[in-house]
C-alpha cells in the first residue's frame, strides 16, 4: 500500500479489524447492562399502580420505610426482651404446666419455651425442685390476690373453699404440686391467717378454729384433685355412666348401685353440701354450758 508511512500489512489489518470489534462489543454490552440497571432503579422508585397496590394491600400513600419489616421486628424483639429472672422463669414454667403436663416440663424445655439454653437459668433458681417449689409459691399468691374473706366467718370459709376449688381446675396439670410439695408458701399462710385470727361474726371458739380450717382446706384440695383425676375426661361437673365403671359381668343390682352411686352427678352441688354439713357440724358440737 503507498501511503504516507500509514501502510499496514494484510494480516496486522485483520487482526486490528477483529480487536476494534471487540472493544465495540464490550462497549455496547457495558451499555446494556447500564441501561438495565437504570431500568430495575426506575423500577424501584416508581409510584406502583393502583391495581397492584391494592392487590397485595399497600397504600398509595404510604412512604417506603426505611428498613425491612424483618430488621423492625428483629429491633423490637431486642428492645422489649425482658431480662431472666426468677419470678418470669416460674411464671414460664407454670405457663409451660398448664399447656403441656407436669411430665413434659425440663429445664431444657424450659429454656426453649424462655428463648435462652437451659444452663441459662440455673443462675437464677437452683434446680427443677426449686421451679416446682417456685410453681407452688405462684399459685398461692395468685389465690391470694382473688380471694377476699367478709364480715362473717362462715361465709368466708364457704368462699375460700368454693374458690380454692375452682382455682384448682383452672391449673389442673399444676395443681398436684400443691399437695405433693414439701414445703408451705408464706402466701398460702396469708391466705388463711384472716380466717384464724381476725374477728369475725360467727367465728367458732377459739380451740376449733384452727382444726375446722384444716379440715376444710384438706376436704377442698382432695375434692377437687380427685375431680380431676378421676372424671377428667368427662364433662366437668358429670361423671361417667356408673355402670361403665364396672367390669363386664358383675350382677346388675350392682350395676344399679353404681348408677345411683358413681353415676351422673353436680359435682359442684355436691361439694357445696359437704362443706355446708361441714360447718354446720360445728353447731352441733359445741360444749354445752349450764
Amino acid at each position: 500500500m503507498l501511503g504516507l508511512g500509514l501502510a499496514v500489512p494484510l494480516g496486522q489489518s485483520a487482526q486490528l479489524q477483529g480487536r476494534h470489534r471487540r472493544v465495540q462489543g464490550r462497549r455496547r454490552g457495558s451499555w446494556r447492562k447500564y441501561r438495565l440497571h437504570r431500568t430495575f432503579l426506575l423500577g424501584l422508585c416508581r409510584k406502583p399502580d393502583a391495581d397492584n397496590a391494592t392487590a397485595y394491600g399497600v397504600s398509595l400513600s404510604s412512604t417506603m420505610p426505611a428498613q425491612t419489616p424483618v430488621a423492625i421486628a428483629a429491633q423490637e424483639a431486642i428492645a422489649e426482651r425482658v431480662p431472666l429472672s426468677r419470678p418470669r422463669i416460674v411464671a414460664a414454667a407454670l405457663h409451660y404446666v398448664d399447656e403441656h403436663g407436669l411430665a413434659a416440663l425440663s429445664m431444657h424445655r424450659l429454656g426453649a419455651e424462655l428463648g435462652v439454653k437451659g444452663m441459662s437459668l440455673y443462675k437464677h433458681v437452683a434446680d427443677k425442685d426449686d421451679v416446682l417449689n417456685g410453681i407452688v409459691e405462684l399459685l398461692w399468691s395468685t389465690f391470694e390476690r382473688e380471694f377476699e374473706p367478709g364480715p362473717d366467718w362462715r361465709t368466708s370459709v364457704f368462699s375460700f373453699a368454693t374458690g380454692l376449688r375452682a382455682f384448682i381446675h383452672r391449673h389442673p396439670n399444676a395443681a398436684p404440686l400443691l399437695i405433693n410439695r414439701p414445703m408451705v408458701p408464706e402466701a398460702a399462710l396469708r391466705v388463711v391467717r384472716p380466717l384464724i385470727s381476725a374477728p369475725a361474726h360467727g367465728r367458732p371458739p377459739d380451740e376449733r378454729v384452727v382444726p375446722v380450717l384444716r379440715n376444710v382446706m384438706i376436704y377442698t384440695l382432695g375434692y377437687a384433685l380427685t375431680e380431676l383425676n378421676w372424671f377428667r375426661a368427662t364433662a366437668p361437673e358429670c361423671v361417667p355412666v356408673g355402670r361403665d365403671l364396672v367390669r363386664a359381668g358383675a350382677e346388675e343390682e350392682l350395676l344399679a348401685i353404681a348408677d345411683d352411686f358413681c353415676g351422673c352427678v353436680d359435682m359442684a352441688a355436691q361439694f357445696e353440701l359437704g362443706l355446708d354439713l361441714m360447718l354446720r357440724g360445728l353447731d352441733c358440737s359445741r360444749p354445752t354450758h349450764s
